[in-house]
């Protein structure tokens, strides 16, 4: 943790670029419970935002990299049994897949991850913890009769 001198001035520094020049700011130190409050309701309030937004939240291209080595990874098994080819058939893009498919597919793993994340945090309100664990997320798939 920084020393307190440098928070105050911190302080003053954006207390000034608020206020604009020729404005002096009196720097009023805070409790930490009342910076502790701020921060869970900005936490609140994003969290909020996120339930409500219906953009996706992982990364397009990350996701787009993701598809793309699992489909890599089923073409390499495929090759272990399939008999040779003729020089003529494609050999570099077995398959190939329309942006909207993959939107689809993006959309279905996010809404299929937020339904584990819910039930794994009910799991940890049920064990009295606030903490998502890899516990919870095991339990939950139990209960599923899947595996992650």
């Amino acid at each position: 943790m920084a020393p307190c001198w440098i928070q105050e001035i911190a302080e003053v520094a954006s207390k000034a670029w608020r206020f604009g020049p020729g404005r002096a700011a009196v720097s009023v130190p805070q409790s930490t419970d009342e910076v502790l409050s701020k921060n869970a309701t900005l936490e609140r309030q994003r969290i909020f935002r996120l339930q409500n937004s219906t953009s996706l939240q992982i990364p397009k291209a990350a996701f787009q990299r993701l598809v793309k080595d699992i489909l890599e990874q089923l073409n390499e098994e495929e090759r272990k049994f399939e008999v040779p080819r003729y020089a003529t058939q494609e050999e570099h893009a077995p398959f190939r897949m329309e942006s909207q498919a993959l939107f689809a597919l993006q959309e279905a793993a996010e809404h299929y991850l937020t339904g584990l994340m819910e039930d794994g945090n009910l799991c940890a309100i049920h064990n009295k913890r606030v903490t998502l664990m890899t516990k919870d997320l095991e339990i939950v798939s139990r209960l599923r009769h899947r595996k992650i």
